[in-house]
């Protein structure tokens, strides 16, 4: 299940349900980049929506993982990982 999208500039991002994030190019359908969130095989889950601010996409994880959970942001134009 997933709660919801977030468009910026010319890209949709979406997470997915092996928890990465993705950015696909919203004309064309390309995907632009993929990158894991955490590891679904701890206890990891991805299906809150994902939100963009000041060029960074947002994500944060769901599930029982030791340690808790997650909230991470990726450069919305590279996909390179800004900080968790």
């Amino acid at each position: 299940m997933k709660r919801s999208i977030a468009l910026y500039a010319d890209k949709v991002y979406t997470g997915t349900s092996d928890v990465h994030l993705v950015a696909i190019d919203a004309r064309t359908g390309r995907v632009v980049w993929d990158k894991e969130v955490a590891d679904r095989t701890k206890g990891f889950s991805l299906t809150g929506g994902v939100t963009v601010a000041k060029g960074k996409v947002i994500a944060s994880t769901t599930g029982r993982s030791s340690g808790g959970n997650l909230i991470v942001a990726f450069d919305a134009n590279t996909g390179a990982e800004a900080w968790r």
